[in-house]
């Protein structure tokens, strides 16, 4: 978020504005494709969640071969890294907003300088 400066430059802020609100742009297709049935029903219910058991028995399952154990990780990995970039964009894009309100409040106060 933005620090208070009692002579905000004027340019900067609107930069800020931009960038925020380019970012912004793709918030509402990414909400709707991570919360889309298919999304749910496909990726995370699908491979995070029935698929990600199967793959957990087999590493510890005494017969699996080290090509599958290593592709049963990798697996169990890339689920993990779903959700951390779900939880990380949904951070950027709240992060964005604040940003945004901050620097329109800004600019819309006193002290800007031009």
């Amino acid at each position: 978020m933005l620090e208070t400066n009692p002579a905000i430059d004027k340019e900067q802020l609107l930069k800020d504005i931009e960038t925020a609100k380019e970012l912004l742009k793709t918030k509402n297709n990414f909400e709707k494709f991570i919360n889309s049935q298919d999304f749910k029903d496909i990726i995370l219910d699908g491979l995070c969640v029935k698929d990600a058991a199967q793959y957990n028995l087999m590493l510890n399952d005494p017969f699996t071969n080290e090509t599958m154990h290593k592709q049963a990780e990798l697996l169990l990995k890339t689920c993990a890294g779903i959700n951390i970039w779900i939880a990380a964009k949904r951070h950027m894009y709240e992060n964005a907003e604040i940003s945004l309100r901050e620097a329109e409040d800004m600019l819309n106060g006193t002290d800007v300088k031009d």
